[in-house]
């Protein structure tokens, strides 16, 4: 259970809610650790940064969340620069026991002794982490299930030991939604997904299609593997079905930085993500279609081929058709696509539903804009002994550049 999250905003929320009075004396406000931790980071000059760049996220359990920031700190600065910022904040945060060293670090690529703090807040536990990188200091908060001071494990409790940590195997839960799955991501990235008129014109994206964006705060050099990073900390309800591709494409507004795209199955559905790097923050976004079946076979469409289920049916005719529109992202990554589809047809031959059944390119607008355009589609009714009958109509619809 890891989140990031825009740390000037929670505590500047905060602040202004003190400042024109809405807190009263009589039963004054009381942040949770959340809004503690952002307060305490915005004192310190923080800057939002995903927690999986400074170590291990997978590790964590599954009940501590971890919140990570630079800060304007030097390591001749701590402990008392954090006791000050802490101040400055004024939130209740109450120490548990004096500032420790750790023996080893607890960042990526660093060899530092970091200086580890508990606090409590209410009922819940906030454990700080500094550790000097680079010259800045680097904040970690974990919050959630930590051990009381003395407990056994008292400086390693937050960090699982091994693949068994944990206790008793639990039962397997349910594969997550396509939402859920997306969730999960943004909140493990970049804390949450923002709409994407903010980054290019969404009326782009083809009707029925998700599409949610994120400034990630990665430098360029850092993609795609620090995507990856994240990615493999979702366990299961991610999979990648094709390799990162490098194409010499432009997706958002106002950037010019190298394009990465990659897609994947993402919970009970397809997810396509596309990362624009360009200096210090890279922008991503994640194209989100509904699951179905292995992509069709290789070979020419034929539009005509359905079958009557019936030998004493007269199958339907089509008398209004609707060309294809080539979807934006399909377009813009140059790609073909090959959908195919179930049209159910009642008895007066209009389209009451359509079902994907399968996409060569799912993920980049194809089966949207193919579902559609058939749904506009008219046919003379299909007939059984001269009386029109519902009837479903299978058929494959290729899109060509």
């Amino acid at each position: 259970m890891t989140r990031t999250f825009p740390i000037r905003g929670r505590a500047l929320c905060l602040a202004s809610l003190i400042a024109v009075g809405l807190v009263s004396e009589a039963r004054a406000y009381t942040p949770d650790a959340f809004e503690a931790v952002a307060a305490v980071f915005t004192e310190a000059d923080g800057r939002n940064q995903p927690c999986y760049a400074f170590f291990h996220v997978s590790k964590l359990r599954s009940q501590v969340a971890s919140y990570c920031s630079y800060t304007s700190l030097r390591n001749r600065d701590l402990p008392q620069g954090w006791d000050d910022a802490i101040s400055r904040a004024g939130v209740p945060l109450e120490p548990v026991g004096p500032w420790k060293r750790w023996d080893s670090s607890f960042l990526l690529e660093d060899e530092g002794r970091p200086f580890v703090r508990s606090y409590r807040i209410g009922e819940e536990r906030v454990l700080f982490v500094l550790e000097d990188a680079r010259r800045e200091v680097r904040a970690v908060a974990l919050v959630g299930d930590i051990p009381e001071e003395g407990e056994e494990g008292e400086t390693s409790a937050e960090v699982r030991e091994g693949p068994d940590a944990g206790g008793e195997e639990e039962a397997a839960e349910p594969a997550p939604s396509l939402d859920e799955a997306l969730d999960a991501f943004f909140a493990r990235l970049a804390g949450g997904s923002r709409s994407c008129d903010d980054f290019f014109e969404t009326r782009r994206v083809p009707q029925g299609m998700q599409a949610r964006c994120a400034s990630t705060g990665l430098r360029a050099r850092e993609l795609p593997e620090a995507l990856d990073a994240v990615i493999s900390d979702l366990g299961e309800a991610w999979k990648a079905t094709t390799p990162w591709e490098n194409p010499r494409v432009e997706l958002f507004d106002g950037k010019k930085g190298p394009v990465f795209y990659r897609r994947y199955s993402a919970g009970d559905g397809h997810a396509l993500l596309v990362a624009e790097g360009k200096g210090k923050d890279a922008r991503l976004a994640a194209f989100g279609s509904p699951g179905f079946d292995e992509p069709p076979p290789q070979g020419r469409s034929d539009e005509n081929d359905a079958e009557a289920e019936e030998a004493s049916i007269t199958p339907p005719g089509r008398r209004v058709r609707v060309p294809l529109e080539y979807p934006w992202l399909g377009r813009l990554f140059e790609l073909t696509g090959r959908v195919r589809v179930l049209m159910h047809l009642d008895e007066t031959g209009a389209v009451t539903s359509v079902t994907v059944l399968n996409s060569s390119n799912p993920g980049f607008g194809f089966e949207q804009e193919a579902a559609l355009c058939v749904g506009k589609w008219r046919y003379n009714p299909a007939t059984r002994d001269d009386e029109p009958v519902p009837f479903d109509l299978e058929m494959l619809l290729t899109f060509r550049r």
